[in-house]
C-alpha cells in the first residue's frame, strides 16, 4: 500500500498575526490515519481554512496502485498537464504524482496552478519500502497570478507526507517517527 497525506492550510492577511496566526500555526503537519481497508493507494486530504477557524477537514479516498505508461504527459488534478522525463506519472491528489518501479516509489509534486509555469513539476524523492517523505511548501497567491490584486491575496501552506510502508500502514504512520526524506520549501511570506 502507498499512503499520501496532503495537508493544506489557507489564510488571508487577517490571519498573519496574533491569535489567528497562533491557530493557523497549530495545524499539525501529520495526522493519524483512519483504517484504510484494502486498497493500493490511501489518500488523506486535509484542509484547514481561515474561514472555519483552521479546523482540519478530512477527506479519505482509496485507489488502485499507480501504473506506468508510454505517455510523456500527465494530467494535473488542478488542471492542465505536464511532461516529466518521458515518464507518465499518476495523479493521486491535487499536485501529487507517483510512479512505482522496481520496488521504489518516485514522488513528484506540481505546484498549485498559479505557480506551475514558473516552477514546474519537481521530483521530491524516491522512497524504498518502509520509508516516508515529507515536503513543506508555502506561497502567496492572487486571483490572476499577478500582484495587481494585492488586496485579494491569500496564502497556502502545503505539507505532503508520502509513505511506502510495504504492507498495511499503522494509524500512527506519520505521527510516530520523523520522515526518512524531508524537502522544506517554507519561505517568509510578506
Amino acid at each position: 500500500m502507498i499512503v499520501v497525506q496532503r495537508i493544506t492550510t489557507y489564510w488571508t492577511k487577517q490571519s498573519r498575526g496574533g491569535g489567528a496566526a497562533t491557530r493557523r500555526n497549530a495545524v499539525p503537519e501529520a495526522f493519524p490515519l483512519q483504517a484504510p481497508g484494502p486498497a493500493g493507494v490511501l489518500v488523506n486530504e486535509v484542509e484547514a481554512h481561515e474561514r472555519d477557524g483552521f479546523t482540519a477537514l478530512h477527506t479519505i479516498r482509496t485507489s488502485d496502485r499507480p501504473s506506468g505508461s508510454d505517455s510523456s504527459r500527465a494530467e494535473d488534478p488542478g488542471g492542465g498537464s505536464f511532461s516529466c522525463d518521458a515518464v507518465s506519472l499518476s495523479p493521486v491528489t491535487r499536485g501529487v504524482f507517483l510512479m512505482e518501479d522496481d520496488g521504489r516509489l518516485r514522488v513528484v509534486v506540481s505546484p498549485p496552478p498559479a505557480r506551475l509555469s514558473s516552477r514546474g513539476p519537481r521530483h521530491l524523492f524516491t522512497l524504498g519500502p518502509g520509508e516516508y517523505g515529507r515536503r513543506r511548501f508555502n506561497s502567496r497567491f492572487t486571483p490572476s497570478g499577478c500582484g495587481c490584486h494585492s488586496h485579494q491575496w491569500w496564502y497556502e501552506k502545503w505539507v505532503v507526507n508520502v509513505a511506502y510502508p510495504g504492507g498495511t500502514p499503522a494509524p500512527n504512520l506519520f505521527t510516530q517517527r520523523e520522515p526518512t526524506h524531508v524537502l522544506d520549501r517554507l519561505v517568509r511570506l510578506s
